[in-house]
């Protein structure tokens, strides 16, 4: 029992050294354009212009620019982050509950008792699930510009809006 417990703490331990961010990997990131008509386009920014940002749609595979003018708020998520916090969710859900398992210490013998190693185990399952759904729920969280169909707005994020291109080298024409 003590050694399924130790290979828990190892894998949980394991999530934190491969969350670190690794250098030169590209990020890609969804867009969700909300219109000043209240419509929706959801995509890949590929392209800032002075008076327009281009996407890419996921059903249509033609640039589709849609004008600043029209374009009340931007929304930004990093692809797989939903599922990096499930994991990183389940890890410390895992962890707390062995952590809580263990403090608990071993009961009194008699006609139901546990080990503080059993308790572990059990209490890292339950926990493990609810863990997962918080970082899941944390994981759906998405960067925001208001536009409100402003140039003056854009100009203020333009610079920020770079880290979300999808390739590289075509920001500013």
């Amino acid at each position: 029992m003590k050694n399924a417990v130790i290979c828990l703490m190892v894998i949980c331990c394991s999530f934190s050294v491969s969350a670190q961010k690794t250098k030169g990997k590209s990020r890609e990131y969804k867009v969700w354009v909300e219109l000043k008509n209240k419509d929706n386009i959801k995509g890949y920014l590929i392209q800032l212009k002075d008076s327009a940002i281009v996407i890419v749609e996921n059903t249509r595979t033609e640039p589709l620019s849609v004008s600043i003018a029209n374009i009340e708020e931007l929304k930004f998520r990093r692809k797989g982050k939903i599922g990096l916090g499930m994991g990183i969710g389940a890890g410390a859900g895992l962890a707390a509950g062995a952590i809580v398992g263990f403090s608990s210490g071993d009961d009194e013998p008699g006609f139901f008792s546990m080990t503080a190693e059993d308790k572990a185990v059990i209490s890292g399952i339950l926990l493990l699930p609810v863990g997962a759904g918080i970082g899941a729920l944390v994981g759906t969280g998405r960067s925001k510009y208001p536009i409100r169909g402003e140039l003056n707005n854009y100009m203020k994020y333009r610079s920020e809006l770079d880290k979300y291109i999808l390739v590289k080298g075509t920001t500013h024409q």
